[in-house]
């Protein structure tokens, strides 16, 4: 059904600590890293080589607990941080590197007062069904990057997000 991952995974990853790295990450980040943040429509994006060198740890969990669930061994494709301000949203797609059979992991960093925002699933290719899938703050969601998803509308609030997609080594 999904390419190199055959089911929806959420786990709690990270603790109470990796996270608040992350939100200082994100909070140095929007101060000094001006120009390699990009606004795309109420969205915040960065994947500076800086943010990769600054999460090697995070990458290394996540590379660990991707294969425990695969029984494969991952090389990182991308890393990047995202922060969704009110009408910030994800039309459904599919990540770009679905055709080496890769997976997305997104974790949940940090929200406040957030209505919408959700991420959604498309299991069913053949119907327009969408599933939600509620992520408390510090939880981690791993799909096919071949699974349709998006992100809802954020209505109020903010959410931010780190955004991290894996390759089978030697593919």
């Amino acid at each position: 059904m999904f390419a190199g991952l055959q089911k929806i995974y959420k786990k709690r990853l990270f603790s109470d600590d990796e996270i608040s790295y992350l939100v200082d990450l994100f909070d140095k980040g929007l101060e000094t890293q001006n120009g390699t943040w990009q606004n795309l429509s109420g969205i915040f994006k960065t994947e500076a080589p800086q943010i990769a060198d600054s999460l090697q740890h995070f990458i290394k969990k996540q590379k660990k607990y991707a294969t425990s669930i695969t029984n494969k061994n991952w090389r990182l494709r991308d890393i990047f941080l995202l922060e969704y301000h009110p009408g910030g949203k994800a039309n459904l797609h599919y990540d770009i590197h679905s055709e080496h059979g890769g997976i997305s992991l997104i974790t949940l960093v940090e929200q406040e007062d957030l209505v919408g925002g959700d991420i959604i699933i498309r299991e069913d290719q053949c119907t327009d069904i969408d599933t939600k899938i509620p992520l408390d703050v510090g939880e981690t969601v791993v799909y096919s990057a071949s699974v349709i998803h998006g992100v809802t509308k954020v209505e109020s609030g903010f959410r931010r997000v780190l955004v991290t997609w894996l390759d089978p080594r030697g593919e």
